[in-house]
């Protein structure tokens, strides 16, 4: 099917397709102004805070961040992907298919297989249930459970369960309910043998189901239960399960998070089960491995500050330096809680409590303080050799934050802790950053000898979506814009994106301008959404006032930049020391011109939060 024939058919069914009676059927909408609000059907919401505009045709809730066009609302409720959402929406449209398709037949069993492996999921999420529910008290997972206080009553709430001992437990159940060896598959609930035939990948172990942020079940986590290894298994990477992204609980989390709460960053499933039990909110922990740089956006999604609460053993101490740069490059605010040593979280708040576990939250110290004291302290720096050491350290320990602002931040911060030059450590920094490109390329030689772009997968800085929404409310100013702004001072590749399309659409009607972006990102939800969001704010104060602050604040960053950029010449800037005085003069001089307290505040927005 042709590209154009594609596009034409999904403008149709977009057309076609009334957004207010398809949210309609999931949630009661009442009428606020030209737009309609109703309880957010993605989290447990009291006050409304969902709110759906007719005439852009999108959606946005204020209270868990969810929002996009009517494909997305679709692909959320109903657990399709964007060509099985197109499809429901066309049945329920009356269009009809082109018979020349694009879609390959190859892609429609995929969809299908996805589809299907889901529920194969849910099933098994069942069966591993009701056989933990019925095993007797004597059974070593019911034993298990009761040695760590895990209440009975919550073993459905963080979804554990027990798999079978034999080797095709799961696989006869699940056939006898019409699955297939193939849809298993595509769950990871059975495994090919080398010989022929499947057997069960969870074979007598304690199951703990592992889920995305609206609570689907995506894969399991299975603890041994006859000492065989490994102690822990996961689901392996596939089209459903994709470990590098997910936390467990992180659907039980989210509602600690939308309420104010730190998250809790811990190292295992047990650690998270004992503190959310005990009341603690927001306690996340990586899938039994070490925390990546997508767990680290993921989290960075839903809140802005973490705690990190490993164990108070060698192995805990280097897991929080390996996370900490994750964490602070992905813009969070980090804090490290101190395990006494050789307890986990688990072992502590069982034997001091939830009161106790609070108190030592409470002591957690900022994350480049935590930083400064592994390298030695503030006395390391006083002997030209402990300086030297120091930046080594704190090179190799940062060396994952990426370039901007974030990371000037840092280095200046943890600098003015030290007294150091904050030329030497981004040097330093750098040096390490090339380093581990040289191995990374080196890893993978079919790799293009190309510096990779940093992607971040955290949400874009405030205001830069502030930045569009004034455009898109205002596209008057849009022309203005093509002529102020200083496009590198954006700093999110969605801003970036975002920005340089409305650039190009020009000066049109809001709601035009709106339907022309989404028809540019396509299925790309994360967009949609982040469309949504910045359409749906409303600006309450002086347009203009706002346009000269949030250029200025865009202008600054690329500013801001341009000097890092300076200081990577370190060789020559240390050559001539008057030119790093006076790139750092610069930074002060200008860092005041936009600073936040100049930008309009959030609660100026037109949202339920500002009512």
């Amino acid at each position: 099917m042709p590209l154009s024939d594609w596009e034409n058919y999904k403008e149709e069914v977009r057309a076609k397709s009334d957004i207010l009676s398809v949210v309609g059927a999931h949630l009661k909408l009442r009428k606020v102004g030209r737009r309609f609000v109703g309880l957010c059907p993605f989290h447990s919401d009291t006050k409304p805070s969902f709110y759906v505009d007719p005439e852009k045709g999108i959606f946005h809730c204020f209270g868990c961040g969810a929002g996009g066009d009517i494909f997305s609302f679709v692909m959320q409720t109903e657990g399709l992907d964007f060509p099985g959402a197109l499809a429901l929406l066309a049945r329920q449209a009356g269009v009809a298919e082109p018979t020349s398709r694009r879609d390959p037949e190859e892609a429609k069993r995929t969809r299908t297989l996805k589809e299907r492996g889901f529920l194969a999921l849910e099933q098994a999420q069942k069966d591993f249930a009701e056989r933990l529910k019925q095993a007797p008290q004597d059974h070593p997972a019911v034993k298990f459970l009761k040695e760590r206080e895990v209440a009975e009553k919550n073993w459905g709430r963080f979804g554990l369960g027990l798999a079978g001992p034999g080797w095709e437990d799961t696989r006869s159940h699940l056939s006898k309910l019409g699955f297939s060896d193939e849809e298993m598959s595509a769950s990871v609930l059975i495994s090919s043998s080398e010989k022929g035939g499947y057997y069960d990948f969870f074979r007598n172990r304690l199951t703990i189901a592992i889920c995305e942020p609206l609570g689907k079940i995506v894969g399991f986590g299975g603890r041994s239960l006859d000492e065989s290894e490994p102690k822990y298994l996961n689901s392996k990477e596939s089209i459903l399960f994709h470990k590098g992204r997910l936390l467990y609980p992180l659907h039980i989390a989210r509602e600690g998070w939308k309420e104010g709460f730190p998250a809790i960053l811990v190292e295992g499933y047990l650690d998270c089960i004992s503190l959310l039990q005990q009341g603690i909110p927001g306690v996340v922990a990586p899938l039994g491995t070490a925390l990546t740089e997508g767990q680290a956006g993921t989290i960075a999604r839903f809140c802005e500050q973490v705690v990190i609460c490993y164990d108070g053993d060698e192995a805990g101490k280097k897991a929080t330096l390996r996370s900490l740069p994750l964490l602070l490059g992905a813009g969070l605010d980090v804090k490290v809680a101190l395990m006494p040593e050789g307890l986990d979280p688990d072992d502590y708040i069982r034997a001091n409590g939830a009161r106790s576990l609070l108190e030592l939250l409470g002591k957690a110290h900022e994350g480049w303080d935590h930083l400064i004291a592994e390298g030695g302290g503030r006395e390391a720096v006083k002997t030209p050799e402990g300086r030297a050491r120091m930046v080594h350290f704190l090179g190799e320990a940062l060396h994952k934050l990426p370039p901007g602002v974030r990371r000037m931040a840092v280095v200046e911060s943890i600098c003015q802790k030290l007294h150091l030059d904050p030329s030497t450590l981004t040097g330093a920094i750098e040096e390490f950053s090339r380093q581990a490109r040289r191995y990374e390329r080196a890893a993978s030689p079919t790799q293009e000898a190309t510096e990779p772009v940093s992607t971040p997968s955290t949400k874009p800085p405030r205001y830069e979506a502030e930045f569009i929404a004034l455009l898109l409310n205002y596209p008057q100013y849009i022309p203005r814009a093509a002529e102020d702004i200083l496009e590198e001072g954006l700093i999110h590749p969605a801003s970036i994106a975002v920005v340089g399309a409305v650039l190009r659409l020009g000066a049109k009607d809001t709601e035009e301008v709106v339907k022309e972006l989404l028809k540019l990102v396509g299925d790309d939800t994360a967009a949609t959404e982040f469309i949504a969001h910045c359409a749906h704010i409303e600006f309450t104060w002086d347009a203009e006032k706002a346009y000269q602050d949030l250029i200025r604040r865009i202008n600054q960053e690329a500013l801001h930049r341009k000097i890092e950029q300076g200081f990577k010449g370190k060789a020559e800037l240390e050559s001539d020391i008057s030119t790093l005085k006076q790139a750092q003069e610069l930074a002060r001089r200008k860092a005041h011109i936009c600073e936040d307290d100049n930008l309009p505040d959030e609660k100026g927005t037109d949202s339920p939060e500002s009512k």
